[in-house]
């Protein structure tokens, strides 16, 4: 006996096959169907598709989407995935959709899952805090604090990334605090300082040099991802004054992909220098930093220069060999 067709698998596999459909008109009208669908599967799969096909003219129909969704989750939406996939949708097509995004970052959705309730609404949360920092309301910050307490990790990392990208003056008070509070998860404070340094990079200065004393392994580090991604010069100078002083090998390690990703031209005469004259493990350390950048001409020239000075240029020769084969 044939079994009947489960009507979600062919709606799912009908949306699939709109990938090669060339009439866009068509493309449309069948994502339109598909985002009223009573079915949430299918309205997370069309909507990762809008997002996916550039469909921005499918804007009122997300919203739409996520309102009718949002009027009984746990019902409607069960395990969550239209609700999240209609934000990253958002995200994607880079639409301003303010109202979706204050709903999502105080949606809560407890599903019951072996060894106790799960919320399936983290990743919602998470994403509709970037979009409502891109919105720039004059509320985001106030919006977005009780995220930075959130139970879930992703949410704070995400409500700290949100709160230093919005540009509000009011964003830094709010960072700092947080900083020195402090979290469980280092990224949190990493994204902290990093928008600190965004924010306010002449008064935060002060306060990642702090960090790079701290005793606190967790915080040092999290000092120099920061400095690292600020690019800026005074941070990769701190970096280098901090080299001699940090004894956590770990931490060493970190150090010269930092100052890789501040692209300051004295952090590269700093690595190039302790290729050419520091002593093995710094140089090793160095040019698994640098070898990232090897594609460009005048990296690997200097580079392969550096290593020829140094005492063990044999060694580090074939450890740039090794490490280009690995990258």
């Amino acid at each position: 006996m044939r079994r009947k067709k489960d009507p979600i698998e062919t709606a799912l596999a009908e949306l699939s096959a709109l990938r090669r459909e060339a009439d866009s008109e068509v493309v449309a009208a069948r994502l339109r169907e598909a985002l009223a669908s009573r079915h949430n599967l299918v309205v997370a799969r069309a909507a990762k598709l809008v997002g996916e096909l550039g469909a921005g003219e499918l804007e009122a129909e997300l919203i739409a989407a996520f309102e009718r969704l949002m009027t009984d989750p746990a019902k409607l939406d069960s395990g969550g995935h239209g609700l999240r996939a209609i934000v990253i949708a958002l995200l994607k097509l880079e639409i301003d959709a303010p109202r979706v995004f204050e709903r999502g970052i105080r949606h809560v959705q407890p599903e019951p899952a072996y060894g106790g309730p799960v919320d399936v609404a983290v990743e919602l949360r998470a994403n509709s805090a970037i979009g409502l920092s891109a919105c720039g309301g004059p509320d985001t910050v106030v919006d977005l604090v009780p995220l930075l307490v959130d139970k879930a990790e992703m949410v704070r990392i995400a409500a700290a990334r949100a709160i230093g990208a919005c540009g509000r003056l009011d964003a830094e008070p709010v960072l700092r605090l947080k900083l020195l509070v402090g979290d469980d998860e280092p990224e949190v404070i990493v994204e902290c300082l990093a928008g600190l340094l965004r924010l306010a990079p002449e008064r935060s200065l002060d306060l990642a040099e702090t960090q790079l004393r701290d005793t606190d392994p967790a915080r040092r580090q999290a000092a120099v991802l920061a400095l690292g991604e600020s690019r800026l010069e005074a941070g990769a100078e701190l970096l280098i004054h901090h080299w001699p002083r940090e004894i956590d090998h770990e931490i060493r390690r970190l150090m010269p992909l930092a100052l890789v990703t501040s692209r300051r031209e004295v952090a590269f005469d700093f690595l190039f220098g302790l290729v050419a004259g520091s002593h093995l493990g710094d140089a090793v350390e160095a040019i698994d930093a640098l070898a990232v950048l090897v594609a460009d001409p005048k990296i690997e020239k200097r580079l392969r220069a550096s290593i020829a000075q140094s005492r063990y240029r044999s060694d580090l020769e074939q450890h740039l060999r090794k490490a280009l084969t690995q990258s």
